[in-house]
C-alpha cells in the first residue's frame, strides 16, 4: 500500500500502530526490492539450476542503477539556488548547516528507486534545526480521508539486534502535530518509552513524489530487466557449454606426450 489512509478523528493507539505497521509491511517489501535492484541485486542471482556440471552462469545487468543515477543527474546535476528570499542569510546558514545539496540528491535518488522520498525535520543536541531523509521503507507516513488528503502523522521504525543474543528489538518513533513519542517493540508487544515535543506545530515530515502513481523510475520495466537478465545468462550458459565441448577420439594409440597435448584441447582418447 503506497500510501495509508486513516478517518482524521483516529487516535494514536498501540493498536493503531500495530496496524499500520503490519499494512506497511507490504510497502515496505516492495521498496527493499527496488533497492536491491538499484544495487544490482536482481532476482537472477538467486536462480537456481538443476543441470549437474552444466554453467550456471547468473548475470545480472546494473539497468536499474543507470536509469536512477541519470534521471537523478539531469534533476539535481545543478544544486537548486534560492533568490529573493527574505532572511536570506539566516536561511542559507540552516542549508549549509543541513548540506541541504547532498540531502535533496539523496531524496531524488530514494524517489526514483521508491517512488517517493521522505525527509524528517527534528531539533538535535545543540538545538539546531536539522532535516534528514530517511528510508521510506522504514517510515510510514499516515494521510487522513479527506479531499485534501493531510499528513496526520509518521511512524519511523528500524530494528536493533541484541548483543549477544538472537532478539531482536524494534525502535518506533511516531510524529505527530505535537509531539516525537518513542516505543519499543519487543516480539509482538509494544511499549511506551517517551514522549518529547518538537515544536515545528504541525507533523515534520515531507513527502517528495516521483509521480501521482508513485512509482520508481524503473519499477514498471522491471520484467524486462529480468527478461534480458535470464536471455544473456542463458546465452552464456549455451556459449559456455559449447566451447567446453570434448571431441572423443575412440581406439587410436598414442604416446604419452600426445595424449597430454590433445587433453589440453578437451579431446578424450579411449582406448581398447
Amino acid at each position: 500500500m503506497r500510501k495509508i489512509k486513516l478517518n482524521k478523528d483516529t487516535e494514536i493507539t498501540v493498536d493503531v500502530i500495530k496496524y499500520v505497521l503490519e499494512l506497511h509491511k507490504e510497502e515496505a517489501k516492495r521498496i527493499n526490492k527496488l533497492k536491491d535492484y538499484y544495487n544490482n541485486n536482481n532476482d537472477i542471482v538467486y536462480r537456481e539450476y538443476n543441470n549437474g556440471n552444466k554453467p550456471k552462469n547468473k548475470i545480472s545487468n546494473p539497468y536499474a542503477s543507470y536509469i536512477t543515477n541519470t534521471a537523478v543527474g539531469y534533476f539535481l546535476g545543478k544544486p537548486v539556488s534560492y533568490t529573493n528570499i527574505e532572511n536570506f542569510e539566516a536561511i542559507n546558514d540552516l542549508l549549509v548547516y543541513n548540506d541541504e545539496a547532498d540531502n535533496n540528491t539523496t531524496l531524488a535518488k530514494m524517489a526514483s528507486i521508491a517512488g517517493y522520498g521522505i525527509e524528517i525535520m527534528y531539533v538535535d543536541e545543540d538545538t539546531n534545526i536539522r532535516f534528514a531523509s530517511i528510508d521510506p521503507s522504514e517510515c510510514a507516513v499516515i494521510y487522513d480521508n479527506t479531499l485534501q488528503e493531510n499528513i496526520m502523522f509518521a511512524i519511523r521504525y528500524y530494528d536493533e539486534k541484541i548483543i549477544n543474543s538472537e532478539d531482536t528489538i524494534t525502535h518506533i518513533e511516531v510524529y505527530d502535530k505535537n509531539n516525537i513519542t518513542y516505543y519499543i517493540k519487543e516480539h509482538d508487544s509494544i511499549r511506551f518509552v517517551d514522549q518529547v515535543p518538537h515544536y515545528f506545530l504541525d507533523v515534520p515530515v515531507s513527502v517528495y513524489i516521483n509521480n501521482d502513481e508513485r512509482f520508481g523510475d524503473f519499477e514498471k520495466i522491471k520484467p524486462l530487466i529480468d527478461a534480458y537478465d535470464k536471455t544473456q545468462s542463458d546465452s552464456a550458459n549455451d556459449f559456455e557449454s559449447f566451447t567446453h565441448a570434448y571431441l572423443v577420439i575412440s581406439g587410436y594409440l598414442m604416446d604419452e606426450e600426445s595424449a597430454k597435448d590433445i587433453e589440453n584441447q578437451n579431446i578424450i582418447n579411449l582406448t581398447y
